[in-house]
């Protein structure tokens, strides 16, 4: 699936603050979670490490400091997955 910057997301899917605005050629990262805080820090750092541009970080509900620590990183932007995670696929409906 192919989703243009600007356009209507799928689903129920909902940016919270500014969508990326990514460079041309600019590589984007995506990442879904749900009560990720133990790990999230380290794959965002790896990200920046390996060059990947803004990251379009999939927050599934998640009740611990996940977004606190996105909030850290430059260029992460957080979209809202507010359905069930046990009921979708890779965390998206």
């Amino acid at each position: 699936m192919t989703v243009e910057m600007g356009a209507a997301l799928p689903y129920s899917l909902r940016v919270v603050g500014d969508p990326p605005q990514p460079a041309p050629g600019e590589v984007v990262g995506v990442i879904v979670a749900r009560n990720e805080a133990l790990r999230l820090g380290a794959a965002l750092g790896e990200a920046r490490r390996i060059g990947i541009g803004p990251i379009i970080l999939i927050d599934n509900l998640s009740t611990d400091e996940t977004r606190a620590i996105a909030a850290g990183f430059d260029r992460v932007h957080v979209v809202e997955a507010p359905e069930s995670y046990a009921g979708s696929v890779f965390g998206i409906h």
